[in-house]
């Protein structure tokens, strides 16, 4: 490889590119830095070494992936812009330059990630894979170091898919190719650890083999282990078939997380492909939906946890956004509750001051005296009525002059 490497940073490849350095290499190929000379922008060139341009198989698959990248529109897809051949017969692919680091570096630096940041890791994972199967794209090999996590220079992440090269696609075949003769029933693609149960038998696979990898991907980011391992491959395709995934407190005792996020968790991990979720978007949903997400939709920053840190949740003194939420909701309803008691309080005490004031303005006038030629009637005040009252006015009653005054009152001889 180093021979290959050299000679492509000798100069101008392909006419058009002029190769910086080599971000990282592998076993059939590497990936480099390069500037498109015609805009003058940085790209990543994917190159497949020149021994395996003879090979059918490992051409079409490289071939594909170009094809099944290019046809997902969607701006956590990684882009590719072209597909061609370099003078010594290798073969290029030129795809949108990242600068960042892959999720499997990030785990592997902080061992868990905080669960509202792994709730949206996860969440924007399931949309971008969304927009890859409504083109008929199927990852199957969906891992940590299958997800980049650009940096932008103003310091925002964004998440990126990655690496389509064994994805089955039902369009944009390369040409003399078929699915079957690309992946055969009884042929396992893949990495071991993140593989669904009917992947790992050899069996066809649906957008729902995807959805049980992602599953594994979140079940890693919240502990910092995948729930399978073993000394084979064999032995870890096993277990995804046969035995039931562990408690993910197994690996990661301090883990704090709702139930609604280890529900979706274990709907995403079923054995059987039909009691998954039956798409990625509903997926997406269901982790939308979790008191993680609303923890970032209420402002929380989802930053990295140090390694073996206790999540936010399990933090002494931490106060949920939503509980700050109700608080001030509550305070709010206290403080209208009162006014409104105020208000009909001062509104009943103007009430009664009104009919004091009434009755206070009318009372009972004694009928003014009356005088036989002088216009004046003189009547004694009214007293209460009682018992004895009635009983004097059985009596008979007398009257008299005297001074021009008319008097009633008792007989003389009574």
């Amino acid at each position: 490889m180093t021979g290959a490497a050299d000679r492509l940073l000798d100069g101008i490849v392909a006419g058009r590119y002029r190769v910086i350095k080599q971000l990282g290499a592998g076993g059939m190929g590497a990936v480099y830095l390069a500037e498109k000379l015609a805009i003058r922008k940085q790209v990543a060139l994917k190159v497949l070494l020149a021994e395996y341009a003879s090979e059918p198989s490992v051409m079409a698959r490289f071939e594909r992936e170009a094809i099944s990248a290019a046809s997902i529109k969607h701006p956590n897809v990684v882009e590719v812009f072209d597909f061609g051949r370099l003078d010594d017969g290798a073969f290029f692919l030129e795809m949108e330059f990242l600068e960042g680091n892959d999720l499997d570096a990030e785990i592997a630096r902080y061992r868990v990630l905080e669960p509202a940041r792994a709730v949206q890791i996860a969440g924007v994972i399931c949309r971008a894979l969304a927009a890859a199967h409504k083109s008929g794209v199927v990852h199957r090999d969906m891992k940590p170091a299958n997800v980049f996590l650009q940096r932008t220079p103003d310091g925002e992440e964004i998440v990126k898919v990655v690496d389509f090269g064994i994805a089955k696609s039902s369009t944009g075949l390369p040409a003399g190719a078929s699915e079957k003769r690309l992946t055969r029933t009884g042929s396992v693609f893949g990495t071991p650890e993140y593989m669904s149960p009917e992947q790992a038998n050899g069996e066809q696979v649906d957008s729902r083999s995807d959805i049980y990898a992602v599953g594994i991907i979140l079940y890693k980011m919240l502990t910092g282990s995948v729930p399978f391992t073993g000394e084979t491959m064999l032995a870890i395709l096993s277990k995804h078939v046969e035995t039931p995934v562990p408690p993910m407190r197994t690996f990661y005792g301090a883990l704090a997380i709702s139930a609604e996020l280890e529900t979706v968790v274990a709907c995403a991990l079923e054995k059987q492909a039909g009691a998954r979720y039956p798409s990625m978007s509903e997926f997406a949903q269901a982790l939308a939906a979790t008191p993680e997400a609303g923890a970032v939709s209420d402002g929380a920053t989802a930053q990295p946890s140090p390694s073996g840190a206790a999540p936010p949740a399990a933090r002494t003194g931490a106060v949920a956004p939503r509980a700050r939420s109700s608080s001030r909701t509550l305070l709010f309803a206290a403080l209208a509750f009162a006014g409104i008691v105020f208000l009909l309080a001062l509104l009943a005490q103007r009430n009664i001051r009104g009919t004091e004031s009434t009755n206070a303005a009318s009372p009972s006038a004694p009928v003014p005296p009356s005088i036989p030629g002088r216009g004046i009637t003189s009547v004694a005040p009214a007293s209460p009525s009682t018992a004895n009252d009635k009983q004097k006015s059985t009596q008979p009653l007398c009257e008299s002059m005297k001074d021009g005054i008319r008097t009633v009152g008792k007989c003389p001889n009574q």
